[in-house]
């Protein structure tokens, strides 16, 4: 059966100087909580291939079969990754978990866990929190969903070029940014300003839009809380997001450090 659900997966791509030789395919069996399962493994040394995340569409939200995603980025092995609401009968079907790709953050979702690796191909699985906080003209605003949808409820959400939708939700006030400053404060669908974003502020986060005025500077940056908040400060980095299967002790401490907001996402 041909699936046609998957909207990201983790791909390998041999580094320049490495062919196809070191990767291995097959089958073994696995024992999980006195359980025994079939698996397909793929091996391959990090020193010769990259880890990618590769996202359906090349956007957030979007679907498509795990086989084109993973010729389009030109990968040698390719898994799915993360959950996403495969149910709505919206054709926007939206992550659960942090995304980062590229070196970009293109998706928030402070629950669950989150598997890293950065450009040495070392890894971390572990619980980040990452929380954006944002200033206008010497104001704060924060944004806790980043090209997710707003719901009902209201929400204060980022959405950036890796957005599914042509346009934004037509809901609340908005707030488009380009070029590090805001160009203006209005309402309905936005499309996507070149070298920009857009700010939805809806239900009872609509009052923050208020905090903005055409022409003044806009910014915001990053707060990482994590128990190695020294490798997920590293870029470029890739991750997805999963439930914490294999680590079952949470950490005790938190750390705290700010990314630099970067311009043009």
């Amino acid at each position: 059966m041909h699936i046609r659900c998957w909207f990201l997966l983790v791909v390998l791509l041999p580094c320049l100087t490495a062919c196809a030789a070191g990767l291995s395919a097959g089958g073994q069996k696995v024992t999980v909580d006195g359980a025994t399962f079939t698996v397909k493994v793929v091996r391959a040394s990090l020193r010769d291939y990259q880890v990618k995340v590769g996202l359906a569409q090349g956007r957030v939200g979007g679907t498509q079969s795990l086989a084109d995603i993973a010729r389009r980025e030109g990968a040698l092995a390719a898994i799915n990754g993360s959950f996403f609401n495969a149910y709505t009968k919206s054709a926007i079907k939206p992550p659960y978990h942090h995304l980062i790709t590229g070196g970009e953050v293109v998706h928030l979702a402070n629950n669950g866990t989150t598997l890293g690796f950065d450009a040495d191909g070392n890894y971390r699985m572990d619980k980040v929190c990452l929380k954006l906080q944002g200033n206008t003209g010497g104001s704060a605003w924060y944004a806790y969903l980043m090209n997710h949808p707003p719901g009902t409820a209201g929400a204060a959400t980022l959405y950036t070029r890796y957005w599914i939708g042509e346009r934004t939700p037509a809901q609340g006030r908005q707030v488009l940014v380009q070029d590090g400053k805001v160009k203006a404060v209005t309402g309905g669908g936005q499309a996507m300003p070149d070298k920009g974003y857009v700010l939805l502020f809806s239900g009872g986060e609509e009052y923050l839009a208020g905090r903005f005025r055409a022409g003044a500077p806009c910014s915001f940056q990053l707060e990482i809380e994590a128990e190695d908040v020294a490798f997920w400060s590293k870029l470029p980095m890739n991750h997805f997001g999963s439930p914490m299967s294999m680590k079952t002790s949470y950490f005790h401490r938190r750390y705290r450090r700010r990314w630099a907001a970067v311009r043009g996402w």
